[in-house]
């Protein structure tokens, strides 16, 4: 070998290692960067299985959610008490307001399905148009939450 292979051989080598160098280090980075996103995802999960257990404890044990006002409780109790059809008219005399308010009453236990727009079973001579033959019904739902939330 002559000095000038000798001087090649010594530059490709120190070539060679500086990008075998500057490889292990960009791998090295990699790792790091790699490490580091496994490490938040495992924190990840470990949230959202704790998340997940708390889920599933509302889900076997549910709270009321719906609220009602203690006149729209007093109607549907009222209701569920004559387990018949009642009109607008007499509603509105058992809850001691105006029409327009027993309707209004009626309009959101209906929108919750907790009653039912109905017609009279029998006309009642009391009435005297044929609109005043209609009234409202309390509904399975309805009955079910007086029961469940009686109290």
């Amino acid at each position: 070998m002559n000095p000038l292979e000798i001087a090649k051989d010594i530059i490709g080598i120190g070539t060679t290692a500086g990008i075998k160098k500057d490889l292990l280090d960009l791998q090295s980075a990699k790792l790091r960067i790699l490490t580091d996103e496994l490490a938040l995802a495992h924190k990840r999960i470990s949230q959202l299985e704790i998340e997940n257990g708390q889920l599933r404890a509302l889900l076997k044990n549910p709270s009321p959610v719906i609220k009602l006002d203690d006149t729209s409780r007093k109607a549907l109790q009222y209701l569920c008490d004559r387990n018949n059809v009642i009109t607008i008219q007499e509603l509105a005399g058992c809850l001691s307001c105006p029409e327009s308010k027993a309707q209004f009453i009626c309009d959101g236990l209906s929108s919750r399905g907790y009653i039912r727009f109905s017609s009279l079973s029998i006309i009642d001579p009391r009435y005297e148009s044929f609109s005043d033959n209609f009234g409202y019904e309390i509904t399975p739902d309805g009955r079910k939450f007086c029961f469940e939330n009686a109290g």
